[in-house]
């Protein structure tokens, strides 16, 4: 992800299927240095119900971001994700 503004922390966050909460599972938090605009997140993602094929299931990240400046704003993405291929 290439932030808006240079950044102090970003806070990465997953919420899988069916997690209601508001943000879901703090899964990282990356410290910038007051002038660093990109941040890459990566996540092991299960196979979608662990055993069986299945037609998959949609993951939310979203990154928190606290700019330089001391502005705060949010980006959501969705992630399909299916089992892998040839599983069985």
């Amino acid at each position: 992800m290439i932030t808006e503004k240079p950044y102090d922390v970003i806070y990465w966050y997953v919420r899988p299927p069916g997690d209601t909460s508001a943000y879901g599972i703090e899964k990282d938090m990356v410290y910038g240095d007051g002038t660093e605009r990109n941040s890459v997140f990566t996540h092991p993602f299960p196979l979608a119900d662990g055993d069986t094929d299945t037609t998959g299931a949609y993951y939310e990240i979203t990154a928190y971001v606290y700019s330089s400046d001391g502005s705060v704003y949010w980006k959501s993405y969705s992630v399909w994700v299916n089992d892998a291929p040839g599983h069985d």
